[in-house]
């Protein structure tokens, strides 16, 4: 049984999320032209005056890499034409689709629901084929083909709805990326950017993780179709056939669950990156503060102590010299 569900909804459903991506970045690309100009204009001058009054030396290749930066930063934030094709372009469309097809075979990509279809067709066809066993005096091929359909639709579906967080996640972070890229430009605002590009590797590996789960399973249930769907004859044959895919699709179900987590593990954690940016300044200002504090009353218990030795000292010279004066 041909189905055509997930392939017809992905192509209406990437529609919006193409559109909303070009809309913003050129959006948000023409409302930071003007202040990314002048910040950099500004950036400039006080770095060529720091460098004439000396308080700033490095060699000139370095020098090289700061002002190739600065152009390329100022290129990809406030171009939208250039975004479009060295960021949107890379990594919604060409990072996941050469991966994944270099993982799971060039019939299997982000952009196609078609795979989602095949691991649905193949679980229907088998339902189908015990059902058909069923009778009047005989339910149980049918209850244990209705059981076999609720296990192929929470996997597919399961599966498909991991694909579609993993591209309006992606979707949402690229949108984004004209501001991010632009705070690149300075030290103290490069974290925001690093987090930014975590986030983008997050999604595509999410991406590629769902893509590669869907070519596992197609495989998998394909050899248990071929061993046991295909001959069930049997009231046997039917349960371990059907109990054999449905184990297969349950399984690929909680997989896809876990998959955010193993992207975001793989990614080095945006969520995890952005916490540290925040806690490690905490910390380490906690950490010097209570060290000051450590010193200064380190400092003021030694000059305490030695100003009590002082006195000390100082009483048993006058009382030397107050015997000296009465013997005299």
């Amino acid at each position: 049984m041909a189905v055509n569900v997930f392939d017809s909804f992905l192509k209406e459903f990437e529609q919006p999320i193409t559109a909303f991506v070009s809309t913003s970045v050129s959006n948000l690309a023409t409302y930071i032209d003007g202040p990314l100009r002048t910040a950099v204009t500004l950036y400039v001058i006080l770095y060529g005056f720091a460098v004439m009054r000396g308080a700033i030396s490095e060699p000139i290749l370095e020098f090289a890499w700061r002002a190739m930066r600065i152009v390329i930063v100022v290129l990809l934030a406030t171009n939208s034409s250039a975004f479009q094709q060295y960021v949107t372009s890379l990594f919604f469309d060409s990072l996941p689709k050469e991966i994944g097809n270099a993982l799971a075979g060039s019939g299997l990509n982000t952009s196609s629901g078609a795979p989602f279809d095949q691991l649905l067709s193949k679980g229907i066809d088998v339902a189908n084929k015990i059902y058909d066993q069923a009778g009047i005096t005989d339910v149980a091929p049918a209850l244990i083909a209705g059981i076999l359909l609720v296990f192929v639709a929470v996997g597919s579906f399961l599966q498909f709805a991991i694909l579609l967080y993993a591209k309006v996640g992606l979707g949402v972070v690229i949108a984004l990326g004209p501001i991010f890229i632009a705070l690149g430009l300075f030290e103290a605002t490069r974290p925001f950017t690093e987090a930014w590009l975590r986030q983008l590797a997050n999604f595509v590996i999410l991406l590629v993780l769902v893509v590669a789960l869907v070519g596992l399973m197609l495989s998998t249930v394909s050899g248990f179709i071929d061993r046991f769907g295909a001959n069930a004859g049997t009231a046997g044959e039917m349960v371990v056939a059907a109990v054999a895919i449905s184990a297969v699709l349950g399984l690929s179900g909680y997989i896809a669950l876990q998959l955010p987590t193993i992207a975001g593990g793989l990614a080095g954690g945006g969520a995890s990156l952005a916490s540290r940016l925040v806690t490690n300044p905490l910390i380490a200002n906690a950490t010097a503060a209570a060290g000051g504090a450590y010193a200064g009353a380190r400092w003021s218990a030694s000059r305490g102590l030695a100003a009590v030795r002082a006195g000390r000292q100082g009483g048993s010279i006058r009382r030397v010299q107050s015997q000296a004066t009465s013997t005299t």
